[in-house]
């Protein structure tokens, strides 16, 4: 696993501006465990609605060489059930910096598609 994956969600979290209030839901795990990215959509918005989630953003890398990393990220406006953004991207490195990089540039797409408060 790259140095910065487990990193990148923090990123994300604290890239945001204070202006716009932020915070992480965590929701108990399925009877049978299964990464996120495999729960059926409906599960996913479920999940993140009983955590008390406003908007769900969800994504993963993709390792394509010691060089480049390509990304992907989804977010879902939970009230009006519309996904607000869907961005592919791709980043050089697979280093702590490297993946703090992808994730503020992450947090730029996630800032002008947020709802309005």
């Amino acid at each position: 696993m790259p140095p910065g994956w487990r990193a990148s969600p923090d990123s994300l979290r604290t890239g945001l501006p204070p202006r716009k209030p932020t915070g992480s839901c965590r929701w108990p795990a399925p009877r049978r465990p299964a990464p996120p990215a495999r729960w059926p959509a409906g599960a996913l918005i479920a999940a993140a609605r009983a955590a008390g989630a406003r908007v769900l953003v969800y994504g993963g890398i993709h390792k394509m060489s010691t060089l480049i990393q390509m990304g992907k990220v989804q977010a879902v406006d939970l009230a009006s059930e519309r996904l607000i953004l869907d961005q592919s991207f791709s980043f050089r490195g697979d280093t702590d910096e490297a993946f703090r990089r992808a994730a503020q540039f992450v947090v730029r797409y996630l800032e002008d598609a947020a709802p309005g408060e």
